[in-house]
């Protein structure tokens, strides 16, 4: 290429050497599956896989030589094309993704909440989460749309044609906007193939998360906003970018600093941005500290339901599994992230500071800052907020704060190295190091044994944090007739779970009156897993029945910040305001439980009371129907207690159905006759 500075050979080297020993430590993963390498381990699980190391070790001696004797692998004059739609190569691009995002679409869920997804998604009674609200909304209409007679595969088809179609804006956004960010046609295909061939493209592939839709808006966000504030023109595209990703997934407000920045760069002045820009590594140090400081803030003062969205510094009261912000495991997951996400930053920064001479200006000065700022605040959000899961479970998650650190790196790549005379080589070594990464991982997602080895080992190194994923393996083996499998899963889950059998002896206790020893046990299954809400619940469930109201109200409040969402811990919380006499309180935390399960009786019944003690009798009747007449209580004698309270209601037929709905399920003989004698009166 013409204009070329030249550069010592040097450079090809260090590329070379630092691709060779990723490469190296993923052939070294691949025979330790089971220990915390999960981020390089993938190879281990398909048999034979680990073998395109060595492969692609080949391959880049081949280039390096290569590249020792020419700088170009092949000639490259062209710039990259003015209107995409107008070539042809960018139509087969599209089709070519098209097809590989639908054709290898992954065949197992066991990561993230995908098995537990299509089932409580089958669920019409389901109220879906906010944090995905857009997301979860979608995939019921269009599985509605599809309308298979098995909900559960219209739900993964919906999953599967809403990740094609968030696979395709990624790479119409990559190849519209690529154009603009690269300076030539070698260079413009290596940014698009670069991002292609990231880790977290895999959600494109028919992958059953929340994730698919906001990880390619974010990405638009983004890349667009670079391409603006590069050629200094505001655009509206990553302002609805950002609104489309906040809707799909609440995730995206981790990065409304990068859309305050990226207005303040637009629609400030010129001097400004300038001003800033000179000083901009002390604006990262000041951020740095505002984050540290906010994190600090939240530990200390945050309500508890704030508290838990983010990983305690040093241990505290909920820490399970010892892991903590400081911890070692975690510090050893989150440099797996970094390493198999997003590589290509680090590299590329470690590669500007010992090699790069560049000074880039104006707008593309501010660009670069916008992204790297957006990659600082996505990597920061990556560290200190918990992995529910576990970090290589939930590895989809944070693979969206992760978006603009896998831009970055690409970015930077080509704004510091494109006119670098062994760019071609050194980039054709990236590209087969992505490979390297990309190919296994694909693999194993399409690998339902694999896979599920593979769930199983990252789950058990923080058990605690796997145990509902655990627990979802075992009725999926019994369905698939691995009754061996299921029961071996059993075992474990009956050995590192003490506190399941301790909830379930404790609420037997509670039914029987057992309140003394009851309360201890609840305790023991607290202190045996301090992060599993069902043992707070239970416990506030003895104190209510004790009527200690206050201290019930605090534990109630404790499983609802452990496990939000719970219709049975809002109906109690709203039974504890009733005894202590807050009526609006009670009737919000009723509202609450209906809405997150209509299937939940009681709350609607505690709301219907409310507007039939004060004579609003449509109101009352209203309530008294939202939730299924088909709905399983238990005891049987509440069957009988709901048609009294429909005959109160002036609800004649459905008293009926509950009192019938009695009779079948009754063991009372002497109730049975009573309402039996009911029923008559109410039909004569």
């Amino acid at each position: 290429m013409a204009g070329k500075k030249k550069r010592p050979d040097s450079f090809l080297k260090i590329v070379f050497v630092v691709v060779s020993i990723i490469l190296i430590l993923r052939l070294l993963g691949s025979f330790f599956p089971e220990n915390r390498v999960w981020g390089f381990n993938h190879a281990g699980y398909s048999e034979g896989l680990f073998l395109i190391y060595p492969i692609f070790l080949i391959a880049c001696f081949w280039i390096y030589f290569q590249g020792l004797r020419r700088e170009t692998i092949w000639p490259d004059g062209l710039n990259p094309p003015i209107n995409v739609f107008k070539s042809a190569f960018i139509y087969i691009i599209l089709l070519v993704s098209a097809a590989g995002f639908y054709f290898f679409s992954v065949d197992a869920h066991f990561l993230g909440d995908g098995h537990q997804l299509l089932a409580q998604l089958s669920d019409p009674t389901l109220t879906l989460k906010s944090e995905s609200f857009g997301d979860m909304k979608i995939h019921q209409l269009l599985s509605r749309l599809i309308g298979d007679a098995d909900s559960r595969m219209s739900l993964y088809l919906s999953f599967k044609y809403i990740a094609v179609s968030s696979g395709m804006i990624y790479t119409l956004s990559l190849l519209h906007y690529g154009r603009k960010i690269a300076g030539s046609m070698f260079g413009y295909f290596a940014f698009v193939l670069i991002n292609l061939l990231a880790a977290n493209t895999i959600l494109f592939y028919g992958y059953v998360e929340t994730y698919s839709p906001v990880t390619a808006f974010i990405f638009l966000f983004f890349i667009s906003a670079v391409s603006s504030i590069k050629n200094g023109r505001g655009a509206v595209v990553p302002v609805l970018a950002f609104l489309a990703a906040l809707f799909f997934h609440k995730i995206t407000i981790i990065f409304l600093p990068a859309l305050l920045i990226y207005a303040f760069i637009i629609l400030g002045r010129e001097k400004s941005t300038r001003r800033i820009l000179s000083g901009q590594k002390w604006i990262l140090i000041i951020m740095a500290v505002l984050a540290v400081v906010f994190y600090g803030g939240i530990i200390i003062t945050a309500p508890l339901s704030i508290k838990k969205i983010f990983l305690s510094p040093a241990g505290g009261s909920f820490t399970t599994d010892g892991y903590f912000l400081l911890a070692p495991k975690h510090i050893i997951d989150y440099l797996n992230l970094i390493i198999f996400l997003a590589p290509l930053p680090v590299m590329t920064l470690l590669f500007i500071y010992m090699r790069s001479n560049k000074e880039v200006s104006g707008g593309l000065k501010a660009a670069l800052w916008f992204i790297l700022t957006g990659a600082f605040i996505g990597a920061m959000a990556a560290f200190i907020i918990e992995p529910k899961l576990g970090m290589a479970r939930d590895w989809d998650l944070f693979s969206t704060m992760l978006i603009p650190a896998q831009l970055a790196g690409a970015c930077l790549w080509l704004n510091y190295f494109e006119n670098h005379e062994r760019f071609q080589p050194t980039t054709i070594m990236i590209v087969i190091m992505l490979l390297s990464i990309f190919i296994p991982w694909l693999a194993l997602n399409n690998s339902e044994k694999g896979l599920y080895r593979y769930a199983l080992d990252i789950m058990k190194q923080d058990p605690k944090h796997g145990r509902t994923g655990l627990y979802t393996m075992i009725p999926y083996q019994e369905e698939n007739g691995n009754q061996i499998e299921a029961d071996r899963l059993k075992r474990y889950c009956a050995l590192s779970y003490p506190e399941m059998e301790m909830v379930r002896q404790s609420e037997k206790m509670l039914f029987e009156g057992d309140l003394d020893q009851g309360i201890k046990l609840a305790d023991e299954a607290i202190a045996e897993n301090p992060g599993f809400f069902r043992g707070y619940q239970l416990k506030a469930k003895f104190q209510l029945n004790m009527g200690r109201y206050e201290q019930a109200l605090e534990n109630f409040k404790i499983a609802d910040a452990l496990n939000p969402y719970n219709s049975d811990n809002n109906y109690f919380t709203g039974v504890v305001y009733q005894r202590l006499g807050d009526t609006v309180s009670a009737l919000k935390y009723f509202r609450r439980g209906m809405s997150y399960d209509a299937l939940n009786p009681f709350p609607a019944i505690e709301v219907a009371d409310y507007f039939s003690a004060r004579a609003q009798l449509d109101s009352a009747r209203f309530y008294f129907r939202s939730f299924s007449d088909t709905v399983k209580i238990f005891p049987p004698n509440l069957y009988y207690k709901f048609g009294l309270r429909g005959l109160i209601y002036g609800d004649t037929s459905r008293a009926i159905q509950f009192f019938d709905r009695y009779l079948k399920a009754g063991n009372n003989p002497e109730l049975m006759e009573e309402v039996s004698k009911i029923k008559g009166r109410l039909i004569h």
